[in-house]
């Protein structure tokens, strides 16, 4: 009898239970308890970095399952890029979702390959920058994609990026329909550095199959709230979430808010009270 958990519909079920919504990266359990009573509808737990605020860092696996007990939320566990082991005790905690990107650790995952999802229960999310990105952790199996960016200006590069996206999948689909040479669909393929038939029935689908969320220094439920109308389907808020303002469950309630009403400005507007930022000193 086959195991129904390995079934990628299965884990697209679960993924899409977490559209619309927010996930917070979170560094320690009183983090992750203050995302759940604030409305978040997952955690990711992040290492901390005293020398540069980047929260693509791999934690300690104790963390992992200590978040796992001190919340009934979805649980998120980062893990390099083709690292079995770290997939498999990820998957002993019980976590919900297994995120392999490329940029943990600071981007030094030494040009690893993308580990075969199909083969674990538990739903993987795959970090990427770009429609070959998405295309490679289709046919790897993955059931959520968040994009990231390597820009400063985090809610314009996303919506730049998402946009590119989009545009890519609309010019290649005119192509395969105008029976243009398989050598030139090649081509745009390697461009992409994807494989061809996959990238093929991608963009015959006219939409990304799976949940993309938007993920970065985002920090506003204005910010929240524009991702949204670009076409993402939720969020991934980072860490400094918990440092930046007096008050996080507000600030962190106010972006759940601009997620779920991004139609209507005048929601946001009200959701963009309660907090405030705190300014802090350069460094000489």
């Amino acid at each position: 009898m086959s195991n129904p958990l390995l079934d990628i519909d299965v884990k697209l079920e679960f993924a899409r239970r977490l559209t619309g919504g927010v996930i917070i990266e979170v560094q320690e359990d009183i983090h992750a308890k203050i995302a759940q009573r604030s409305g978040a509808r997952a955690v990711m737990p992040v290492a901390f970095s005293d020398e540069k605020e980047t929260s693509e860092t791999i934690p300690d696996q104790e963390l992992i399952a200590i978040i796992c007990d001190a919340v009934a939320l979805p649980v998120f566990a980062k893990i390099q890029v083709g690292h079995t082991m770290q997939a498999k005790i990820a998957e002993h905690f019980g976590v919900s979702f297994i995120d392999e990107s490329d940029n943990v650790d600071d981007g030094e995952a030494g040009g690893a390959e993308w580990m075969d999802k199909t083969k674990f229960e538990t739903p993987f999310c795959s970090g990427v920058k770009n429609l070959g990105d998405i295309v490679n952790a289709l046919v790897k199996g993955a059931a959520l994609v968040r994009l990231y960016t390597d820009g400063k200006n985090t809610v314009f590069t996303l919506g730049k990026a998402i946009q590119t996206i989009n545009n890519q999948m609309k010019n290649i689909k005119e192509a395969v329909d105008n029976n243009l040479p398989d050598s030139t669909i090649e081509e745009l393929a390697k461009e992409l550095g994807c494989p061809k038939d996959p990238l093929v029935n991608l963009v015959k689908l006219k939409k990304i199959p799976i949940p993309i969320f938007a993920s970065g220094f985002i920090g506003t439920p204005a910010n929240a709230a524009e991702l949204m109308s670009k076409g993402f389907d939720g969020v991934i808020i980072d860490r400094s979430v918990f440092t930046n303002n007096n008050n996080p469950i507000a600030l962190i309630r106010g972006i759940c808010t601009g997620v779920a009403n991004y139609k209507k400005p005048n929601v946001v507007a009200a959701a963009s009270k309660g907090y405030a930022f705190i300014k802090t000193k350069k460094k000489a």
